[in-house]
């Protein structure tokens, strides 16, 4: 599904929670704002492009493409580890700690601790299992991996028809978001001048957009 237009009278993160889309424009589209948007629920689908419209306009025009061979130069991915992690999970991993055998301390004070510290990575890979999420210099500055994978989730429930848990989780996704763009532009109002104020303006987005 797609939602496309200008969104001057409306909020992209607002959107993105009701509807469980993602934006894929990243790029200002009309002076420095974002103002023109297209938004999928299956956002790596699709490859973004913005430019110069042809037209007279004071808007940049956005193409949207479906060709898997288009392949961005510029484009690296990396890699991250992340763990999911619940109450359950914690709770699981104390009671091991709580009924652990503590005899062996008694041994060779280094073989003690790299028998305890083999025993903690296995507690590790069995109560918290590792995921990899590819996060490209192309997302936006407030994708973590722990939204990338969200992201990830919620588009394979909608694509599954289950619609309630995937607006769970878009929810979780737009607070995160938010806490995530709180603590890029928390410094914001302490500026001390105009020019140092666009200055950092400048600089966040174009980290959101690189």
């Amino acid at each position: 599904m797609l939602l496309c237009g200008d969104f001057n009278q409306l909020d992209v993160e607002e959107v993105a929670v009701r509807t469980g889309l993602t934006s894929l424009v990243h790029t200002p589209t009309r002076g420095a704002n974002i103002l023109d948007m297209i938004m999928a629920s299956e956002p790596d689908t699709y490859h973004i492009k913005v430019f110069n419209s042809t037209v007279r306009t004071d808007h940049k025009a956005i193409l949207a493409t479906k060709n898997r061979d288009i392949r961005d130069k510029a484009k690296r991915s990396t890699t991250k580890i992340i763990r999911k992690r619940s109450p359950n999970q914690h709770a699981n991993l104390l009671h091991d700690l709580a009924h652990h055998d503590i005899s062996h301390l008694n041994e060779d004070p280094q073989l003690a601790w790299d028998r305890f510290y083999q025993e903690l990575l296995g507690w590790l890979d069995q109560y918290y299992l590792a995921r990899t999420v590819a996060i490209t210099n192309r997302e936006p500055a407030f994708v973590t991996p722990q939204i990338k994978n969200l992201l990830w989730r919620k588009n394979r429930l909608m694509r599954k028809g289950r619609v309630e848990e995937a607006g769970a989780i878009a929810n979780r996704i737009g607070k995160l978001v938010t806490k995530a763009n709180s603590v890029l532009l928390k410094d914001l109002g302490t500026q001390s001048s105009s020019k140092e104020l666009w200055s950092r303006v400048n600089k966040t987005c174009k980290t959101s957009t690189a």
